[in-house]
């Protein structure tokens, strides 16, 4: 990665775009320009678009947008990265070619980020637009509480809303794992939380659009399955081994898919398993381990009971409190 300069811009923005609908990259193109911080550069990675996109890309006339043009279709891991290899800024803010930053966006991440210089990344509030509308939040308790969620699933925030120190992606030789396949966030977010907190601004600065066409939708077979990978990457730092019945038991204990009966009780074996190896490794705090493990348990084994009780309690209307006096 190129070496920060005086005439290095405070924040990089890397977006990539691959046939996104025009009307999608405009909108978004100019969430992005239209900051209220204008400090920045905006490095927009071009995939080989075939859409006529690569047009509107051509008409910009704003200096700070700086375009590389893919040959071919690389995908969004190498492409991300070869964003970071042009990128100059004290920060990285990650943009998606379909969602919309608001415009104090910047202004609010840069402010945050430089006030707290033990985070080194900081996501913000969002709000999903498209399929159903939304406000997402994710507040973290507690680093180590947030470290074990990702034994299980990936705990956000959202990868098109966060602002990430530069300097320690380039001290630590941190880059997106392109063999992660539609799931390269939840790798770059394990290796960032080794040298420094994350951040959720609770404030909604990003809108995220929902569609059926996102990878999530499209990809998510081989989401799921890399997302297996990843774990198992972890259990092996834990000097852990699983079968393949234990890790996609894993899986649905992680995402709460429902466990049937006839596998509850290999699933309560496999999270003591999980306990047993973490006592022995002390990586991650065995308290906060085993609430969340149990939690996650309870809630796929046995949804619908959990379901029952969940309304009853909110049906539940307890008499206002009456003064004696």
């Amino acid at each position: 990665m190129p070496m920060q300069s005086f005439a290095s811009p405070a924040i990089s923005v890397v977006m990539h775009t691959y046939d996104t609908p025009i009307s999608d990259l405009r909108r978004a193109v100019e969430s992005i320009l239209n900051q209220t911080f204008r400090d920045f550069e905006f490095i927009i990675i071009d995939d080989g678009s075939t859409n006529g996109s690569d047009e509107y890309l051509k008409s910009l006339q704003d200096e700070r947008v700086k375009i590389i043009w893919n040959p071919q279709n690389l995908g969004v891991s190498k492409s991300l990265n070869i964003g970071l290899q042009h990128a100059c800024g004290k920060y990285i803010a990650r943009m998606d070619a379909d969602d919309i930053s608001l415009p104090t966006r910047l202004e609010k991440q840069f402010a945050f980020l430089e006030t707290h210089p033990n985070v080194v990344l900081a996501g913000t509030r969002h709000e999903f637009f498209g399929l159903q509308s939304r406000v997402v939040t994710k507040e973290i308790k507690s680093q180590s509480s947030y470290r074990v969620e990702f034994l299980f699933h990936f705990p956000g925030p959202q990868h098109p809303t966060v602002l990430i120190r530069r300097e320690t992606l380039v001290l630590n030789n941190i880059t997106y794992d392109e063999e992660a396949l539609y799931a390269e966030d939840y790798v770059l977010y394990i290796e960032l939380c080794r040298y420094g907190e994350i951040a959720t601004l609770p404030e909604v600065l990003v809108k995220k659009q929902e569609h059926e066409g996102q990878v999530s939708y499209r990809y998510n077979a081989v989401q799921r399955q890399t997302v297996i990978l990843i774990c198992k990457r972890l259990f092996q730092e834990l000097g852990l081994s699983a079968t393949e019945e234990e890790l996609e038991l894993h899986y649905k204990i992680g995402h709460l898919c429902k466990v049937e009966k006839k596998d509850r009780c290999r699933a309560i074996k496999w999270i003591l398993k999980l306990l047993r190896a973490n006592m022995k490794t002390k990586i991650y705090n065995q308290r906060e381990l085993a609430a969340f493990s149990f939690k996650r348990l309870v809630l796929s084994c046995f949804p619908d009971a959990c379901d029952k009780i969940y309304k009853l309690k909110n049906s539940i209307r307890l008499p206002k409190r009456t003064s004696l006096f």
